[in-house]
């Protein structure tokens, strides 16, 4: 048995590393293509007619205590238009996480936002319906609170001033 362990030996590290880079190479193709078959793109980007554009947020859902956990830092793209409040990764985390497990990708247009709260410590609380009718809660803490705040209250989102309101999950 020793004889066999000797000759696997200096092939283990080598393999483990394919397997992984492997692993890692499909994973991220098969998100490529799912991000295609959405038509979103690869590389997104921040709109030149936004009211509230910014890159390098950071958030969570607050949907389930696993998403509560989860979450992104640094990595969201955020931004306003007068037709919708749109919340990406950027890549290459777009590309890997194209599931969405961690519910931080909505283009949601703005007559489904349904509040917008400044929290604490630059957070912004905003809800939505989805087109399944399904409500969804972010937390997102971006450099600017006030702008995303006045942003998406110039567009007609209505705002939830109650603190009791807000932790009513």
């Amino acid at each position: 048995m020793s004889a066999w362990f000797e000759v696997l030996q200096p092939w283990i590290f080598p393999a483990f590393l394919l397997v992984t880079f492997a692993s890692i190479g499909y994973r991220m193709w098969r998100g490529v293509s799912a991000l295609r078959a959405k038509g979103r793109s690869i590389r997104p980007s921040l709109p030149t007619d936004a009211l509230f554009a910014e890159s390098g947020a950071s958030g969570n859902s607050e949907r389930s205590f696993i998403t509560r956990i989860g979450g992104a830092s640094r990595v969201l793209l955020v931004c306003v238009t007068r037709r919708e409040f749109v919340v990406e990764s950027i890549f290459p985390f777009n590309v890997y996480m194209y599931e969405n497990p961690f519910d931080l990708e909505h283009r949601v247009p703005i007559k489904s936002l349904t509040s917008v709260e400044e929290g604490i410590k630059g957070a912004v609380f905003v809800s939505f319906n989805d087109s399944e009718h399904q409500a969804h809660k972010l937390r997102l803490i971006v450099k600017n609170p006030a702008a995303l705040v006045a942003a998406l209250r110039s567009v007609g989102t209505p705002s939830n001033n109650s603190r009791g309101a807000r932790l009513n999950r």
